[in-house]
């Protein structure tokens, strides 16, 4: 895990997003060490609806699409861009994903592929 600023500059980033920034951030910077990098491409697929759930994303740069149809023939329900949350679900219910997830433009994603402990 690199530290100093990196390490300061992604705490004040995760402290921003709507499913983090009630945390102190000591208790953001104890998940860092969760949180992978995950570089996607523009018209890429991440899951599909259905798919078996797992990780919890963070749009980092970049947008994703939230699409219901599988199939991809509907028109996004949604579009994340930088500090959305989703996967949440897959790490609450261990259930499968609820939606299809696209990236809309070349994005850079952080990945928690498993539960994170915090306290609460």
């Amino acid at each position: 895990m690199r530290n100093g600023p990196f390490q300061s500059r992604r705490i004040a980033f995760l402290a921003k997003c709507d499913l983090l920034r009630h945390l102190p951030a000591r208790e953001i910077g104890e998940i860092l060490p969760c949180i992978r990098d995950r570089q996607v491409s523009a018209d890429t697929i991440l899951f599909r609806a259905g798919d078996p759930g797992g990780a919890l994303y963070i749009v980092a740069r970049g947008k994703m699409a939230v699409l219901l149809d599988a199939a991809l023939s509907g028109e996004p329900i949604a579009v994340l861009g930088e500090g959305h949350a989703f996967g949440e679900m897959a790490l609450l219910s261990s259930g499968p994903c609820t939606a299809t997830m696209r990236a809309v433009e070349d994005s850079e994603l952080l990945k928690s592929a498993r539960r994170i402990s915090t306290g609460w």
